[in-house]
């Protein structure tokens, strides 16, 4: 019968073991496909070196993974934390994607008391992952380094250090009316993480306007019945709307999240849906 691979596995050294070597037991070795000599690329979280798979016989453990001394001494932000197995293949071997999350500056200066984040950490932990939270403003696009908070496993506190680019960007924090664009456009720190191809992006708010989704969301048999009466906003659409409900929401499609409104330099596209107080939301924005 085939043997299940686990999911999350732990890294221990071997100190005694010279070079860079991947130590696997028997049971690891068939349940990889990998033999002993064979070369590997390793990336674990933000860590990529070359190594050589090696067999060790003194812990039949499928969990537990062994790195020879000069190897796992080369981890620098591995704390003994469970690791996603993300991707196998007879040449490369990924642990731990990395997740950053941007966050504002409110967020980050009060991160310690944010339930929100916490979670998140805790449950990147718990599958794997390694997460940690930063700002736009404090981007080193030389150095490919961002200062950041991530949640140790083991202390359960936020700790603040310079790390390397997420793997994965999850993207919350400002809207494109807002981001701070010190320099030209192509310069701009957002625009330059975003465009760069070895970064994948998750849960981008700038990149998909309410409308966008309104839109989407009706197309689905599923998810069309929960959508409100929804139009465009116009001089027209307007009259119409207060004509047949006592009250209609208006926002911007671009900027705002949870009722509240942003000030954009531009004027934004805006939608309507019912029902809530309209006329002096419109009037801001000029209809």
């Amino acid at each position: 019968m085939k043997q299940e691979k686990p999911e999350l596995f732990y890294l221990k050294p071997l100190e005694q073991v010279p070079g860079h070597k991947l130590l696997l037991n028997r049971q690891q070795l068939t349940l990889f496909a990998l033999v002993p000599g064979r070369r590997l690329n390793l990336q674990l979280g933000f860590n990529r070196l070359p190594v050589e798979i090696a067999e060790q016989d003194d812990d039949s453990a499928l969990t537990t993974l062994y790195l020879s001394g000069a190897a796992f001494a080369k981890l620098d932000h591995y704390h003994g934390e469970p690791l996603w197995l993300a991707f196998l293949s007879d040449n490369k071997m990924v642990l731990g994607p990395t997740v950053g999350i941007t966050v504002s500056a409110g967020s980050w200066e009060k991160i310690d008391k944010i339930y929100a984040l916490e979670k998140r950490a805790l449950l990147a932990l718990e599958k794997g992952i390694l997460f940690y939270c930063f700002q736009l403003s404090k981007v080193d696009l030389e150095k490919r380094l961002v200062e950041a908070y991530y949640y140790h496993p083991r202390e359960h506190s936020w700790r603040r250090k310079f790390l390397p680019f997420p793997q994965v960007l999850y993207h919350r924090s400002v809207f494109p009316c807002l981001l701070p664009a010190k320099q030209a456009d192509k310069l701009n720190v957002y625009e330059q993480i975003w465009a760069n191809p070895e970064i994948q992006k998750i849960n981008n708010a700038c990149r998909f306007d309410k409308w966008s989704v309104y839109q989407t969301l009706s197309r689905s048999e599923e998810t069309e019945k929960f959508q409100p009466e929804t139009v465009l906003l116009s001089p027209l659409s307007l009259k119409e709307f207060l004509s047949k409900y006592k009250f209609c929401y208006v926002k911007t499609a671009m900027a705002g999240a949870a009722g509240r409104f942003f000030g954009c330099k531009r004027r934004e596209p805006a939608i309507f849906a019912k029902p809530e107080e309209a006329k002096s939301a419109c009037g801001n924005l000029g209809v």
